[in-house]
């Protein structure tokens, strides 16, 4: 057995300075401490709060001294003077889960998951700084992850927000690669095409070749052929006659 100034006097040379003053742990639990504590074993922190144990509520204080970890609890009904004690298996502790209170009127969260009840239990206390001495001092006596709910997500969603930003200049580029794509023509593009393709059409007709079906002479040529021959034909009625008689 630990007398009750004893274990104020190393709580205190810990940095542990805060008396349980929630609900009434002052009153039901901390006066009857002592026997729960040996003599050659030294406290390290403690964490006043309320939880849930078989569906049922509770206030207690969870000590961590050099050798144990351990609940001293009572039902919170104010008519049950029960005082139980429950020893946790820091091996049997896989994570701790940690969620600050935003506001004076809110209670801090401490979630031990997996270890002696089951699936882990809830601790409920409205002091910061007792819940943040609880926390260091069990990570300095183990090796258990403990996790700080709000900034898991702080951190998800900055990473979704810097995916949005990283994804808005390829939708930037694409729209920029259909515009080169597709340029578009003012009206003055406009008539210059249509001038400029009127004009290739124009030099196309007029240099189209024409076909040409057998020998075409012109009437000019017919008339000096025709005088040619009419002397030729005549020479020869001459030449017939001249040698007939």
């Amino acid at each position: 057995m630990k007398e009750i100034f004893k274990i104020r006097e190393e709580l205190a040379a810990k940095g542990w300075v805060w008396p349980p003053n929630y609900k009434d742990i002052e009153t039901r639990i901390w006066p009857f401490i002592e026997t729960y504590f040996d003599n050659d074993e030294s406290l390290l922190s403690a964490l006043w709060a309320s939880f849930e144990r078989f569906n049922s509520p509770m206030i207690g204080m969870i000590f961590i001294t050099d050798k144990r970890i351990f609940t001293v609890e009572i039902d919170d009904d104010n008519i049950k003077n029960n005082i139980r004690y429950v020893p946790i298996d820091k091996f049997k502790i896989d994570k701790i889960e940690f969620k600050k209170a935003k506001s004076n009127e809110e209670l801090n969260l401490i979630n031990l998951q997996s270890d002696t009840y089951g699936g882990g239990i809830e601790f409920y206390t409205p002091n910061k700084k007792v819940a943040q001495h609880f926390l260091n001092t069990l990570s300095g006596i183990s090796e258990i992850e403990i996790i700080e709910i709000e900034a898991e997500k702080s951190e998800l969603k900055s990473s979704v927000k810097n995916e949005e930003v990283k994804a808005a200049p390829e939708k930037k580029q694409i729209i920029n690669f259909e515009n080169e794509i597709k340029p578009v023509l003012s009206p003055q593009n406009l008539e210059q095409k249509s001038e400029i393709v009127t004009e290739e059409n124009i030099v196309a007709k007029t240099s189209k070749p024409k076909k040409i079906k057998g020998l075409d002479v012109p009437k000019n040529e017919k008339t000096k052929y025709l005088f040619f021959l009419i002397p030729i034909f005549i020479l020869i009625v001459i030449l017939v006659l001249v040698f007939s008689f």
